[in-house]
């Protein structure tokens, strides 16, 4: 009987010790539509506009007044590019239908232009989370970390997703972007080109590219 109770004992002290099995995960629900907007938030950000603000104030003034007023149920994601952490991409506002730029800290312009790095970080949320979605680029820059202009333009028309592009500043001057690459990055993924060199342009641009104004949307793949 003893011998008996032992290995009794000796049963259910293995199946204590037995490893758990893995636990069943179900996938997080996908959001109907959501908008990412990649901001340049590189060194030259910090240059001035005709009001003698930086384009990046500029730019974080136009989100609050003119695109969170317009967003109509959809997520809104702010991915930051320029940045010295995290290989240069951060997420300013994870994407969420509860959206409240006031309380977000705007970013100090600093780093170099990783686009291609910032697009692959907003693809690869959309096909994840989102069932169609949209991204719009606003830069004063060309891409020079993480990829060049070539490797965005041959990418970017096979996730699906249009991308409306903003150039900020004089297109093919001193210190600024180029408009053919953001022009073509518009033209290859079924979006538009809108170049801006004054305040009241830029505000005018980010609400016609707002969901209110432009439903546009892609199917991520």
């Amino acid at each position: 009987m003893r011998e008996l109770a032992k290995r009794e004992e000796e049963a259910l002290i293995k199946l204590r010790l037995s490893p758990l099995g893995k636990p069943t995960l179900k996938p997080l629900p996908k959001v109907d539509r959501a908008l990412v907007i990649c901001l340049d938030v590189s060194g030259s950000m910090a240059g001035t506009m005709d009001t003698g603000e930086s384009k990046l104030h500029i730019a974080w003034k136009a989100f609050r007044n003119e695109l969170q007023p317009r967003l109509l149920g959809w997520h809104l994601g702010i991915l930051a590019f320029g940045v010295d952490e995290r290989n240069g991409v951060q997420w300013q506002l994870p994407p969420t239908n509860e959206v409240d730029l006031g309380f977000l800290r705007e970013p100090t312009p600093q780093g170099g232009t990783p686009l291609l790095p910032a697009l692959r970080q907003a693809w690869d949320w959309l096909k994840r989370r989102a069932l169609k979605g949209r991204i719009i680029v606003i830069s004063d820059g060309l891409p020079n970390q993480g990829g060049g202009p070539d490797d965005v333009l041959n990418e970017a028309p096979k996730h699906g997703v249009p991308i409306d592009s903003v150039g900020i500043g004089k297109g093919e001057s001193a210190f600024s972007y180029d408009p053919v690459f953001l022009r073509k990055l518009a033209e290859l993924t079924g979006g538009l080109f809108t170049e801006v060199s004054e305040v009241d342009k830029l505000a005018k641009a980010i609400k016609a590219l707002s969901p209110a104004e432009r439903p546009l949307l892609g199917q991520p793949k």
